[in-house]
């Protein structure tokens, strides 16, 4: 009788332990980052930073992001980092970065921290490569849409001068996602003929 028990007993813990790991994959894998919006609980550009802050609490660090006029809180626990413009008396979300350990894919099926720059490549096409410098390393943001980028980091010696083969590129992990409806940065550049020219930028 008491075998029948602890039988009971067992089989009842692992049926607990089965369809609480079935609840959470479920979670993770209903997670889904919308291009130009980001989170559709938490909409790009209709979203308050205090409704961010009311839903995903106060274990953030707050900063300013030099040269972009931009704030960011960064939950670094949650892998989220959402944005407003500096001047904002709304304080408007106006973009949010994903990155581990936030678990989430893309509605084209682009998977954080699992799918491939190859596979962007694959959904945008080879023309939508771009590399710039952030310090010691390089971002390449692989698949630039409007609303939308996807970014990997690799380390490079830049004593070389030299930059990664295509292939390379293509076979480092999507790190980050970026989405933003920002396009309020202005640089000024100097022309061939020394005349001053505002450029806007985007994030």
């Amino acid at each position: 009788m008491r075998s029948l028990l602890a039988l009971l007993i067992a089989l009842l813990i692992i049926a607990c332990s089965i369809q609480k790991g079935q609840a959470s994959g479920m979670q993770v894998q209903e997670t889904i980052i919308v291009k130009g919006v980001g989170l559709p609980e938490y909409p790009i550009g209709e979203t308050s930073i205090e409704q961010v802050i009311e839903g995903f609490g106060k274990d953030y660090r707050e900063s300013e992001v030099k040269g972009r006029n931009m704030i960011e809180l960064k939950y670094e626990a949650l892998g989220l980092v959402f944005y407003h413009k500096i001047g904002d008396e709304s304080k408007t979300l106006s973009g949010i970065r994903f990155l581990a350990p936030f678990k989430g894919r893309t509605q084209e099926g682009i998977v954080l921290n699992e799918s491939k720059l190859s596979d962007v490549e694959d959904l945008y096409g080879a023309e939508s490569l771009t590399i710039g410098s952030t310090g010691t390393k390089f971002s390449i943001i692989e698949g630039e849409y409007p609303g939308i980028n996807y970014i990997a980091r690799i380390d490079i010696d830049l004593a070389t001068g030299r930059f990664p083969s295509r292939e390379f590129q293509l076979s480092r992990i999507v790190e980050e996602i970026y989405i933003t409806n920002y396009k309020g940065y202005k640089e000024i550049i100097i022309d061939s003929d020394d005349m001053e020219i505002e450029m806007e930028m985007d994030y």
